[in-house]
């Protein structure tokens, strides 16, 4: 812990001092690596906060409202824009910004289908960030840890996955293709 600059009195804070941190490492990372490491390392901090693009891009499709104030827990500007362009954009305008955003045509066809399954579209999303992952040009001697670390998001991608299935009573077929 002395190794983190921990504020905050209350379990919130002190995570969100937490992650903070975190996000600080994989900066310091990021700019002590080589330049072809930079996709890399952008792609990770997106990943951080793909919850809140699923979430958006969701409440969008619903007809929720969403509150401006989300986009600030976005860490790249880039992903700043697409946040913005949804909550700006008309439903029926969204796969043009997907697109722009190099979504998958897979994430295109789940959000535009009569009845979107929200639990597809998060599987849909989260299997296009494995991907981008993988497609990720690192130097060699960073694959074989770029591969372990892809590995391991799968396996945590899936476990989660169970689980919120599991919590949604999700049927046991159903289950089987996530």
């Amino acid at each position: 812990v002395k190794n983190y600059k921990i504020s905050g009195t209350d379990t919130y804070s002190i995570q969100k001092s937490l992650d903070d941190s975190f996000i600080q490492t994989i900066y310091m990372m990021r700019n002590d690596s080589s330049k072809k490491m930079n996709e890399f390392f952008d792609i990770y901090l997106v990943k951080l906060v793909i919850y809140l693009i699923k979430k958006i891009l969701k409440s969008k499709i619903d007809g929720k409202t969403i509150e401006q104030e989300k986009i600030k827990e976005a860490i790249l500007p880039k992903t700043k824009k697409l946040l913005q362009k949804i909550i700006d954009a008309e439903k029926k305008n969204l796969p043009v910004i997907l697109k722009e955003y190099k979504f998958n045509e897979e994430i295109i066809q789940t959000v535009f289908n009569e009845k979107p399954d929200f639990l597809k579209i998060d599987i849909a999303i989260s299997k296009d960030m494995i991907n981008r992952f993988k497609q990720t040009k690192v130097p060699h001697k960073c694959e074989k840890a770029k591969q372990r670390c892809v590995k391991t998001m799968i396996d945590i991608i899936n476990i989660k996955n169970i689980l919120r299935a599991k919590q949604l009573n999700y049927n046991q077929e159903l289950c089987k293709n996530l």
